[in-house]
């Protein structure tokens, strides 16, 4: 008898994994068919180690980023920067005149096609003879942003023009936890990086993010849910919009105003103009959002949409830099931005490209 119950009790147990196992197959073929290739973001390998800068995009890399909202080929060239696959990016030595851009996701040119992003878009731009040059990597501070031009002018570039595209999520808060932790702040497993340490969890969601899709999907949902906002997102909410707030972030302030600082003294010794493009977030762009976020997550208090433009128009004042501002150009059409992540459509990158070659020019400085 108690032979016999043990084995009905193993029975029902291989039961009832088997049973979880058949609908997490089912599940998951049930996401790729209804969603084929619209559940992965970054595709793995797309950043590799970096001594200096912690971490890189990869060398000669190909491959594609895909959403709901996009699908797109993402191509490097041989020293890792992205470009459209199919001609090698001009060096500035190759122009009369060059401008270095140096920024994060946006740059890049998050869930565009390069053709239509921010740097392509500025090319067309210029007069002939100016070459611009991007160098934009998801996610990277002021910090990483300096060291970047400060190899690049080691590498022999003379720009006549140095751009910063300033996103204050990853200029403010990402300057913090780069100066925290330095280049050793970053883990990499199964062509994916993680800002925590390698534990047996980590790998299993690595495992996990590049082998299932409905584990990224209904994990999505989940974070995108009600709840998942309550639980997960209140105080990344309230992290991005104390930026708004000058009591919240006047430390983070100092710290990047003078990142820019050394900058802006980096490019004069050079003879280069220095500037800054501000990339205002959507919050900003569109004011009912604000108010939307500030309802959803239960956030009271005063929050000034255009505090991070007076404080860096005032330093660029001072410093005797460029400040370029395209949020009203940018206010008129909400499909400017993508709907899930904030970033810039193609038209977004339009605009602002619009908006940067229009002041250049009114300055004098496309000669």
């Amino acid at each position: 008898m108690k032979r016999s119950r043990q084995t009905e009790w193993w029975q029902n147990l291989a039961l009832l994994v088997g049973s979880v196992v058949v609908f997490l197959l089912v599940l998951e073929v049930a996401v790729r068919v209804a969603l084929p290739g619209k559940v992965q973001g970054w595709p793995p390998g797309l950043f590799v180690e970096d001594d200096a800068l912690g971490y890189k995009l990869a060398t000669k890399f190909s491959g594609l980023q895909r959403s709901q909202e996009f699908d797109v080929a993402v191509t490097t060239d041989a020293d890792g920067w992205r470009f459209d696959g199919q001609q090698a990016v001009p060096s500035s030595a190759t122009a009369n005149h060059s401008i270095l851009l140096l920024g994060d996701s946006f740059l890049f040119g998050w869930g565009v096609p390069w053709q239509q992003s921010f740097a392509s878009r500025l090319q067309e731009q210029v007069p002939p003879g100016w070459q611009v040059v991007s160098r934009g990597v998801p996610g990277y501070s002021t910090i990483q942003e300096r060291l970047v031009m400060e190899q690049e002018i080691a590498d022999g570039m003379v720009p006549d023009i140095t751009l910063v595209l300033f996103v204050i999520d990853t200029d403010l808060w990402d300057n913090a936890a780069f100066n925290a932790t330095g280049p050793a702040g970053y883990y990499f497993y199964r062509g994916q990086m993680f800002h925590s340490p390698l534990t047996l969890m980590n790998k299993l969601r690595a495992l996990l993010y590049e082998k299932s899709e409905s584990y990224v999907y209904f994990g999505r949902l989940a974070r995108n849910s009600a709840l998942g906002r309550k639980l997960l997102d209140k105080g990344g909410a309230r992290s991005s919009l104390s930026i708004l707030q000058m009591d919240e972030s006047d430390a983070h302030w100092q710290q990047t105003l003078s990142e820019l600082t050394l900058m802006r003294e980096e490019a004069a010794m050079r003879g280069s103009v220095f500037g800054i493009v501000f990339v205002p977030t959507k919050l900003q762009v569109y004011p009912s959002l604000l108010e939307q976020a500030q309802q959803a997550y239960g956030l009271t208090g005063h929050y000034d949409r255009t505090l991070p433009q007076r404080i860096l128009s005032d330093w660029a004042a001072r410093e005797n830099a460029l400040f370029i501002d395209p949020m009203q150009e940018l206010s008129g059409d909400r499909s400017n931005y993508f709907v899930a992540d904030g970033h810039w459509t193609s038209t977004g990158h339009a605009i602002g490209a619009s908006a940067v070659g229009k002041n250049l020019k009114s300055s004098g400085l496309l000669r």
